[in-house]
């Protein structure tokens, strides 16, 4: 959440989207959050995991919930979800975040981590979030800032402040990639994507407690932020490298 040094996309992308250990403390992330801001059971519940990858965030999901489906345009991704699922409940299926193949209001919790950046319309992915959801329901959001002073993607300095263009030719310049293929958003332009919820920020309460949210291996070296009061907190939000969300549709 808050590592300023990031590998390049181009040296390490494979080996981070099959890195099974690291996905499985994300998933421990987002649980603990689930726990947290719900305080109940979870097996009687439905959840929906965006853009799930290999799956090991709903796998590691599904010990809790009723069930959960984790969806991906990704096929070898998802073969590789389906081929290592061992869990029942869980289910994976080819389908795009931004039209979604299910009826209304049918999930209790909803997973969006991570993917927001890749799509062509996050304003679809957030109405298709809203939809999806039971009043009440939550929506687990985490993603990228635009203003993150190393761009994760590509573990490059201010790649994402620069308009696409410049970010184009600092990629090739660098030998990282042809084209920024990312589409991160600043703070502001966040709050306002996901508007129609309310919105309790995670971001730095995390920070206060990184055992009990599984983040303490990502802020090592950066442990005293813990420690400055929490006005000043907020004012380094809008450069805070990822954030952290739960979104709740009004009841």
């Amino acid at each position: 959440m808050v590592n300023l040094l990031s590998p390049s996309r181009s040296e390490c992308a494979s080996d981070r989207l099959y890195d099974v250990k690291m996905r499985t403390r994300k998933a421990q992330k987002v649980r603990a959050m689930v726990f947290d801001f719900a305080g109940q059971e979870l097996n009687g519940l439905r959840c929906l995991d965006i853009g799930c990858s290999i799956g090991v965030i709903s796998s590691v999901l599904a010990e809790n919930f009723g069930s959960v489906i984790g969806i991906d345009l990704d096929a070898p991704s998802l073969h590789w979800a389906q081929s290592n699922n061992q869990r029942p409940n869980a289910f994976f299926i080819n389908a795009d975040g931004m039209q979604i193949p299910f009826p209304s209001g049918i999930f209790d919790v909803v997973i969006c981590a991570q993917c927001y950046e890749h799509v062509t319309d996050a304003i679809r992915l957030s109405n298709e979030v809203y939809r999806l959801l039971k009043p009440g329901g939550i929506c687990i959001f985490t993603g990228p800032n635009r203003f993150a002073i190393i761009e994760d993607h590509y573990g490059l300095p201010f790649l994402s402040w620069l308009p696409r263009s410049l970010a184009d030719r600092y990629l090739r310049l660098t030998k990282r990639g042809q084209y920024y293929d990312v589409n991160p958003l600043a703070y502001r332009e966040l709050r306002n994507l996901w508007k129609k919820f309310e919105i309790k920020d995670y971001t730095f309460l995390m920070l206060r407690e990184p055992v009990k949210y599984w983040i303490d291996d990502e802020v090592k070296g950066n442990a005293w932020l813990k420690y400055l009061p929490e006005w000043f907190l907020r004012i380094l939000l809008v450069f805070a490298p990822n954030y952290n969300w739960i979104l709740q549709k009004p009841d």
